[in-house]
């Protein structure tokens, strides 16, 4: 690619798509991934998957965009189940998971989300509820 010239580099860029192209480099990263993952939301199981491995891999730069693109919709007072608790938004499952994991770089980028758009209060761990209706022998 470095011998060819730029006006055919472009026109074969222009053919790749964007799933391929954004493992390039890391402008390519930045300017093709929030395209990517806009079109997901919480409700998708596979996206959920995803956000877990990053967070149990602990990838600061892709949780970085995803908490920047999701952090309103992370905030909504919904409840959400997970693991035999209930947890009053996503936000602070997320933060619990990240605990749960040792995953410190998305701990603290969930913090300082949970930080700046005020959608927790301080306590919020407190609302976390537990359920437990497995029957013993």
């Amino acid at each position: 690619m470095e011998v060819l010239a730029e006006d055919v580099v472009n026109v074969i860029r222009s053919f790749v798509p964007i799933k391929q192209l954004y493992v390039v480099n890391k402008s390519y990263f930045y300017s093709c991934y929030p395209r990517i993952i806009e079109k997901y939301s919480l409700k998708d199981a596979i996206f959920n998957s995803y956000i877990k491995r990053i967070i149990r891999k602990d990838c600061e730069l892709q949780f970085k965009l995803i908490s920047k693109h999701f952090s309103h919709s992370w905030c909504k007072p919904s409840k959400w189940t997970y693991n035999y608790s209930k947890y009053p938004n996503y936000a602070v499952f997320i933060k619990e998971y990240c605990n749960i994991n040792n995953s410190q770089k998305c701990k603290n980028i969930i913090s300082s989300t949970i930080k700046n758009t005020n959608c927790c209060s301080k306590n919020a761990y407190k609302k976390i509820k537990t359920f437990n209706t497995k029957w013993s022998n």
